[in-house]
Parts: C-alpha cells; sequence; structure tokens
C-alpha cells in the first residue's frame, strides 16, 4: 500500500480521479479514500493544514494500513526564480524551518530517482532539492526571499516534515513531491493566515468577513485558484506516470 498525504482535497483530487473501485471514509476527523491502480492500492490522506494536523493524520494512517511508502504531496511555493507556476519540484532533503534541532530528513534515493525519471519526458519542468516545512502560510516576497537565502531550498509548504517525522519513526520510506502554485517574486495578495486557527483549522466565517470588507483581495483569490488549478494538473500527470512505475517489496 501507499501511502499519499495531502493538506487538501483539490491537491488529492487529480490522483483520486485515476484510482478505481474508490472507498472514501472518515476516521478521527481524517479524510481517507482507498482505491486502486493497476492493482496497486493507493490510500490517500487530507491531513488538513500544518504541522500538527499533518502529524495526527500520518500517525492515524500507519495504525490504520500497512503502508510501504508515504508520499508528500500538494502545493508548494517557489523559492528559486526559475521554478515557474506549475512546475514539479521533488525532494531530496526536507527540514522545518524555523527548527530548533536542526533535524533533517533524507528521502528514500530509490524511490525519488524513480520519480526524476519519470519527469524527464514531461511538459513542465521539474527541480530537485531541499524543501522546507513552514509552521505559517508565506504571503510576501520579502518573506520567501528571506528563507530562501538562509535555508538554500528549492520550495517550502505546510506539512512534509511533519509527515516524514511519522514515517521515520515508523521506519517507512519516505519522498516528497509536489507541484507550485506560486513564485518568488510573487505576493500572496491575501495573508490567508488571518483566517486558520493555531492547528491548522479554516475560520470560513472570519475569511467571508474579511473578503466582504476587502473586495478587490477577490482578485488575489481568483488569480491563486487559477495557478492551483495549473498545479494540480502537474500533480494528476505526475502520479498517472509514477504509481503504476513503482516496485515495491
Amino acid at each position: 500500500m501507499i501511502g499519499i498525504f495531502a493538506a487538501l482535497r483539490r491537491e488529492l483530487r487529480p490522483i483520486k480521479a485515476s484510482l478505481t473501485e474508490l472507498n472514501e471514509f472518515r476516521e478521527a476527523g481524517v479524510r481517507f479514500s482507498v482505491g486502486h491502480l493497476n492493482k496497486r492500492t493507493i490510500v490517500l490522506v487530507q491531513t488538513g493544514i500544518g504541522w500538527d494536523r499533518a502529524v495526527s493524520a500520518a500517525q492515524i494512517a500507519a495504525d490504520r494500513f500497512p503502508l510501504k511508502l508515504y508520499v508528500s504531496t500538494g502545493f508548494a511555493a517557489a523559492l528559486q526564480a526559475t521554478i515557474r507556476v506549475g512546475d514539479l519540484v521533488i525532494g531530496q532533503k526536507v527540514f522545518s524551518f524555523p527548527s530548533l534541532d536542526r533535524k533533517v530528513y533524507t528521502c528514500d534515493g530509490a524511490f525519488t530517482q524513480s520519480a526524476r525519471a519519470v519527469v524527464k519526458s514531461f511538459p513542465v519542468a521539474a527541480f530537485s532539492g531541499s524543501l522546507i516545512t513552514v509552521r505559517k502560510i508565506v504571503s510576501h516576497v520579502d518573506e520567501k526571499k528571506a528563507i530562501a537565502r538562509e535555508c538554500h531550498a528549492i520550495a517550502l509548504d505546510m506539512e512534509t516534515a511533519a509527515v516524514a517525522t511519522v514515517a521515520e519513526q515508523r521506519r517507512i520510506p519516505f519522498m516528497v513531491v509536489r507541484a507550485v502554485t506560486d513564485v518568488l517574486e510573487e505576493n500572496l495578495g491575501v495573508d490567508v493566515n488571518l483566517f486558520l486557527t493555531e492547528d491548522g483549522a479554516v475560520r470560513w466565517l472570519q475569511g467571508l468577513r474579511y473578503f466582504l470588507s476587502h473586495p478587490a483581495a477577490l482578485r488575489h483569490l481568483d488569480r491563486l485558484r487559477r495557478q492551483a488549478n495549473l498545479a494540480a494538473g502537474s500533480l494528476g500527470l505526475f502520479f498517472r506516470e509514477f504509481l503504476p512505475s513503482l516496485s515495491l517489496n
């Protein structure tokens, strides 16, 4: 069984579209979708946003299923100027920022090499390097550039190192492939952190009030929606080619 972890439903939707015999359910607040692709069982885990939710979901998944590979996926922000919207980023190492213990998680070499081989023929670009997991959404160009200077990584997200923590504890191989939704020289235009609780839950009412009082922000939200659709398409393309190519003992 392969476990694929992402924060949002829309990040998993293009992967789910390729699965057959789909069984969807919730357990302990986590949404699971279990299906098959080329006789291989795939477990999609919608973790929710942020470190705490990702750790909890990964632990629940490990207890519930005999997983042989953890894959962190979803959207990411680029930390290099050459990476564009819709490009794929394949992690070699992952770490959190800021980090007190400087823990670095190394992605499984064989599975990562397989991912790089698959994307060689893709119409979108793919980049390999270190990825950073941050504790809040990074909305501004200056903040992204500061993180890029300090960490020398290619992209950032909010869940990957958390999933890697559980994979390491359970001694399960781990890898990460994400698609870029916003580039280095781009402000989000909306501070989404205003609508999130400390544990990553969305404050829908607070978000509605914000957009009613800041109607210009809807333009930025529509731009992000379109860029997320491009990134989701790249993820769907990748997993349709990658999952059938895997060899698991």
